[in-house]
């Protein structure tokens, strides 16, 4: 081959090298993206519902403050229970699925509603020197 001919078959291998690597480059950036919108709207609203449920006072008291008497007193407890049921249903839209769960070292002291999957917030709450886990879960 000449030394013409050589240059021509390089430079047509550099060419096709270019087309490929953009098409590649192209079938990437023309993909749809996805919308996490409805994904992050819903654990903001987790989140602020938890923070929110345990603020609320309750006997002149924030539900959080009152985590303690629960793990000393079963009724006090279910008692509790109740009031943070009452507060679940008035402020989750009808027909949306929920799950409370209070926690102390593994052990359970309060489980309201059920749900597998959806949007999760947790929060690690000290009190008496006693670490309380509270977990909201929507669906």
């Amino acid at each position: 081959m000449k030394k013409g001919q050589t240059e021509t078959m390089g430079l047509m291998v550099i060419v096709i090298l270019i087309i490929f690597l953009a098409t590649i480059f192209l079938s990437f950036a023309l993909r749809e993206k996805p919308d996490l919108t409805s994904e992050v709207r819903e654990s903001v609203q987790t989140n602020s519902l938890l923070t929110s449920l345990l603020q609320t006072t309750i006997q002149g008291k924030p539900l959080k403050e009152q985590f303690p008497n629960c793990y000393n007193n079963r009724i006090t407890c279910d008692n509790l229970k109740k009031q943070i049921e009452t507060m679940l249903s008035l402020v989750v839209p009808i027909g949306q699925n929920y799950q409370f769960i209070l926690l102390v070292d593994e052990e359970e002291l309060i489980n309201i509603g059920a749900c597998r999957t959806g949007s999760i917030a947790i929060t690690s709450i000290r009190r008496d020197n006693i670490d309380f886990l509270a977990r909201l879960k929507l669906c």
